[in-house]
């Protein structure tokens, strides 16, 4: 039996293209998406009712896509059009031709993203975000948004030295419930530390307190305690055109005219040695007879409001 050496050969040859050929059908279906581009994935994805197929779709296109939270912050105008996965935090609606804006996390440092976002919409009256993935819908609080992570799907617009422009999907999100938890116990300790100040200096009342004991409670005032009269001095409160008026009630009245036009300094409170009254003083500067001059103003102020949670001398 004669072997021919030249058959051998081609075979060989050509079960080694046929590998090979094998090889690199299943790395591009690897690295191509199952044979799909990223366009594809998109459309699918944006279609897409079932969130388990969103799911499945997005785990291809994360393997595919070229941009993402690492190279992110240095891309330039090479990057525009690339197919982007990115996770966004801090997101906030807006009125610009992008509806949001967001922060991506990089290695070291995070840069910023303006997002057109298909599934997603933003209420400026209500601050409402609402995301539908598939058939189900979220919609968010701004806090809830300030406490979430979103996965985010698209293509890179336009890059930017504050935020790229990005458009795309959202795919899923985590909310830390912890720290969502945390915030809203903390605001509804503040809530109630306001009500309660507000309960005790209302903002509807004149607060008084007169060192010879005559103040009366009335619909219009509330006496306040001497406690009560050291915090708000504390507190250094603003000095309204009414309480000035009164300060220099005693002054010429050629002087009253300067001192009403004039510039006035930042006040300085003290309070008495026993407490029972507040005193401040403070300088009026401006022009006076032709040349440039400084008065200062002192005396006691009995009367306040609390607007806010910030106090002003009446």
């Amino acid at each position: 039996m004669k072997f021919n050496l030249s058959s051998i050969k081609e075979w060989s040859l050509k079960k080694k293209i046929g590998y090979g050929f094998l090889t690199f059908i299943i790395l591009a279906g690897i690295f191509s998406g199952g044979g799909k581009n990223p366009d594809d994935l998109l459309k699918e994805m944006n279609n897409s009712k079932d969130k388990a197929e969103i799911l499945e779709l997005s785990k291809k296109f994360e393997e595919i896509a070229e941009i993402k939270n690492e190279n992110f912050k240095n891309c330039k105008s090479n990057c525009e059009g690339k197919s982007t996965s990115i996770q966004i935090s801090g997101l906030k609606g807006s009125t610009s031709k992008f509806p949001f804006r967001g922060k991506v996390q990089g290695s070291s440092s995070s840069h910023g993203s303006d997002l057109k976002i298909w599934n997603a919409s933003y209420d400026k009256n209500s601050k409402i975000t609402k995301v539908t993935i598939g058939s189900d819908i979220k919609q968010f609080t701004p806090l809830e948004l300030s406490v979430t992570q979103f996965s985010v799907m698209g293509r890179f617009v336009e890059y930017h030295m504050m935020n790229h422009d990005v458009g795309g999907m959202i795919i899923s999100y985590t909310t830390d419930t912890a720290k969502l938890d945390k915030i809203k116990k903390e605001q509804e300790r503040k809530q109630k530390e306001i009500a309660e100040f507000n309960a005790k200096f209302p903002q509807e009342k004149t607060l008084a307190y007169y060192s010879d004991g005559s103040c009366r409670n009335s619909s219009k005032t509330k006496c306040i305690s001497k406690s009560d009269l050291k915090l708000i001095c504390s507190k250094k409160p603003f000095i309204t055109d009414f309480a000035h008026q009164k300060l220099t009630l005693t002054k010429a009245r050629v002087k009253q005219n300067f001192l009403k036009a004039g510039k006035r300094s930042f006040p300085v409170y003290a309070l008495s040695k026993d407490g029972e009254k507040c005193f401040v003083q403070y300088d009026v500067t401006g022009m006076y007879k032709g040349t440039n001059h400084k008065e200062r103003v002192f005396g006691y102020i009995a009367n306040f409001y609390n607007y806010k949670g910030n106090f002003f001398a009446n």
